[in-house]
C-alpha cells in the first residue's frame, strides 16, 4: 500500500478503551475504504489502573473485528449501510407508509425505526415478549423508541409492516423466523400508551423511566420540557417511578 495512504495518529484518535474506569486497552489501527472504516485491529498491551496508570499486560493479543454490514456497501460501491440487500427493503417500505420518495442521509428516523423492529423480530424468534424486566424490558424500549420515532413521522401501526421485509430478507438463513410467524407480528404490533401521566411534564418524566437519559434529553428539548430538570422533576420522577416499578407476574 501506498505510504501516503496510512495516517500515523496519536492515542487521542487511535486508542481503543477500556471499556470501563479500568482493564485491557492500548492503541488501534483503523482501516477505511473510499472514506468508510470498514475493519479495526486493537493491540491490547496494557491495564489500566484506577489511579490511571497504564502497565503492560504480561499476555498481550490483538482483537480485530470487521463491519461486515459496511463492507457489503463497499463490495456494492455504496457509502450506507441502509442502501444494501439487507436494509434497503425495510427502508423502503418505512418510506411508502411514510409517503415519501428518496431516502436521505438526514433520514435518522428511518435508520432507528429499521434497525429496532429488526432487533425486536430476532429477540421474539427467541421466545422474548415484551415486559418491564431483564431482556423483555430491552425488547420493549426498542419497540418503543421506534414507535415514537415512527409517531413523529405520523407513522400509525407501522411496526408490522416495516417487519415484514425482514422476514423476507433473513427467512431463508433463519429459519426459525418462518415458525410461529403470526405470533411474532402481533408481538411485534406492540404499541405503548401513556397512563396515568397528566400533562407534558409526567410524559417526560414517563420517558425518563423507559428510555436511556440521552434519548429523554432530546424529547424534552424538543417538546419544550422546561420542567424536566429541577427539584419539581426530581419529585415528581421518585414518585412516578415508584407506581410505575411494580412487578406484574
Amino acid at each position: 500500500m501506498d505510504i501516503k495512504k496510512i495516517k500515523f495518529l496519536g492515542k487521542e484518535d487511535n486508542w481503543w478503551g477500556p471499556a470501563g474506569e479500568t482493564g485491557p486497552c492500548g492503541p488501534d489501527t483503523e482501516m477505511f475504504v473510499n472514506d468508510v472504516e470498514i475493519w479495526n485491529d486493537v493491540f491490547m498491551e496494557y491495564n489500566k489502573t484506577k489511579d490511571g496508570k497504564f502497565i503492560p499486560l504480561s499476555q498481550k493479543n490483538v482483537d480485530t473485528g470487521m463491519g461486515v454490514e459496511r463492507t457489503l456497501a463497499i463490495l456494492n460501491g455504496l457509502k450506507d449501510n441502509y442502501e444494501t440487500e439487507i436494509w434497503k427493503p425495510i427502508i423502503e417500505e418505512i418510506l411508502k407508509l411514510g409517503h415519501k420518495k428518496v431516502y436521505e442521509k438526514s433520514d435518522r428516523h428511518m435508520r432507528i425505526i429499521a434497525d429496532h423492529i429488526k432487533a425486536a423480530v430476532f429477540l421474539i424468534s427467541e421466545g422474548i415478549v415484551p415486559s418491564n424486566t431483564e431482556r423483555g424490558y430491552v425488547l420493549r424500549k426498542l419497540i418503543r423508541r421506534a414507535v415514537r420515532w415512527g409517531q413523529r413521522y405520523t407513522l400509525k401501526n407501522f411496526t408490522d409492516k416495516v417487519a415484514e421485509p425482514v422476514f423476507k430478507i433473513y427467512e431463508n438463513s433463519y429459519p426459525e423466523l418462518k415458525e410461529n410467524r403470526n405470533k411474532k407480528f402481533h408481538q411485534t404490533n406492540y404499541r405503548p400508551s401513556y397512563k396515568g401521566g397528566e400533562g407534558e411534564s409526567d410524559k417526560v418524566i414517563e420517558l425518563y423511566t423507559q428510555f436511556f437519559l440521552t434519548e429523554c434529553d432530546l424529547f424534552a428539548m424538543r417538546s419544550g420540557g422546561k420542567r424536566f430538570l429541577g427539584e419539581f422533576f426530581q419529585n415528581r420522577f421518585y414518585s412516578h417511578r415508584r407506581k410505575f416499578f411494580v412487578r406484574h407476574d
